[in-house]
This record gives C-alpha cells, structure tokens and sequence, in this order.
C-alpha cells in the first residue's frame, strides 16, 4: 500500500486531530446540567464523550508520528469515533433541550465545529 504524502497531508491530518484537544470544554456540559440547564441524560455522555476524544488525540498523533502498525486506519477510526460522539451529542441535544442548546454560550460550542468543517472542506477543494 502506498504511504501518503507525508510533508502535506501527514502534518495536516495532525493538525486536525490536535484541534480535538479544545473537546475538553465539553465538560462544561456538566456545568449546564448543575445549573439545571441541561438533563443528565445529555450533560454526562456528551462531556465525557468529549474528554474521551479530548484525551485520545495525542495519543492518536503520537501514533502517527511513530509509524505505528496500523496507525492510518486507527487514525480514521477515531475519526468517525469522534464524529459519531458529536453527532449523538447533537442529535440527544436537540431531543431532551431544545431550548437550552441555542442558548449563549452552549450556542457558540457549535460554532467552531463547523467552522472547522467548512474550512477543511474548502482547503480539500482547493487542493
């Protein structure tokens, strides 16, 4: 199998998953669901899905720097690991606190996932 260009694509694909490290602020889901914000069954697997994501990503990068044995498919798994914690987090938000996720600052947590979306999306399209 063919190894990926490594001076483009490699330090990207790691700026990307160091980017993961911000989930920690998930954790103020917590935080939301103390206040009575947000139902426990929202608050407690969306912040530790976060920190788990959070945590996990340098390891996967060291992974990567090391040219471990299957490094670019454990790289992709926690890829859709991540996504698929987003999307479950959305997707319990919107049906336990319709209200309260639009709210500030619980709003702006969206913003910068989306952000990030587009602009690699863009970048992909560049390319």
């Amino acid at each position: 199998m063919a190894r990926p260009d490594k001076p483009k694509r490699f330090g990207l694909l790691q700026g990307l998953i160091l980017v993961h490290t911000t989930r920690v602020i998930g954790l103020s889901f917590l935080v939301g669901m103390s206040q009575g914000l947000f139902e426990p069954a929202l608050a407690i697997p969306t912040a530790f899905g976060d920190l788990l994501i959070a945590l996990t990503a340098p390891l996967v990068v060291l992974a990567l720097r090391r040219g471990a044995l299957m490094s670019w498919g454990a790289a992709i798994a926690w890829n859709a690991l991540g996504l698929a914690d987003f999307a479950a987090a959305i997707t319990i938000g919107l049906l336990l606190a319709p209200p309260a996720i639009f709210t500030l600052p619980w709003a702006l947590l969206l913003r910068r996932p989306m952000r990030m979306y587009f602009a690699q999306r863009d970048h992909e399209a560049a390319v």
